[in-house]
């Protein structure tokens, strides 16, 4: 009796693991648009589409990140913020979700620098980790990370940097990206296996 009242639980176990792994592993695909949120500073703004001609284009862009509809974004009324001289973009997809992800997959194209961060942990930075020209070209950020952890309660920010010193260049960004979800609920599959290992390993016992 006990030996099948193990074995019913760990088939419970590895249901339920197998259940949830399901439930949750779907794909989270992200890309630039004017539905992601910005801010300057601690100034509410709004995201246009406009392009400048210097730009990696959207189609090649796209074509490079395996991905569709992915637009360049600034902010509009001014190209940059006067007194950081930068803005930023997070990620509406990945804000917040209430669930740990993981990135697995990040492209990015930026005029002129850009900075990867979250929960203010700086993931990644285009000066020091990729040699120039970030506005033309589609840089596959996570081939140079790794994949990157985003926390339940965080989001994915970008800051986009202008080197210039006054308004009369455009400050853009582009990126596309998918993550997925956390996936400690493999523990469970890991422990109704075992369930299951050692209540055939105790009926074999029995049975000699």
């Amino acid at each position: 009796m006990n030996n099948k009242r193990l074995l019913m639980a760990a088939i419970a176990a590895t249901a339920l693991s197998l259940g949830s792994q399901t439930a949750f592993a779907t794909t989270i695909d992200f890309v630039s648009g004017t539905d992601d949120g910005c801010k300057v500073g601690a100034v509410n703004c709004t995201l246009s589409t406009n392009a400048y001609s210097t730009w990696i284009t959207e189609a090649n862009f796209n074509t490079a990140a395996g991905s569709t509809g992915a637009q360049w974004v600034q902010q509009e009324g001014s190209y940059i913020d006067p007194v950081l001289n930068d803005y930023r973009v997070f990620e509406m997809d990945l804000n917040m979700t209430g669930e740990d992800m993981w990135i697995t997959s990040l492209w990015v194209s930026a005029d002129d620098t850009f900075k990867i961060k979250s929960a203010g942990v700086e993931l990644f930075d285009s000066i020091t980790e990729f040699a120039g020209n970030e506005w033309n070209t589609a840089i596959d950020v996570h081939a140079i990370t790794g994949d990157i952890f985003i926390a339940a309660a965080s989001r994915l920010n970008f800051y986009v940097h202008d080197i210039s010193s006054d308004n009369r260049y455009p400050t853009g960004l582009i990126y596309a990206g998918t993550a997925v979800p956390e996936p400690a609920i493999i523990a469970l599959l890991g422990l109704g296996l075992v369930g299951f290992g050692f209540s055939r390993r105790k009926s074999n016992s029995a049975k000699s």
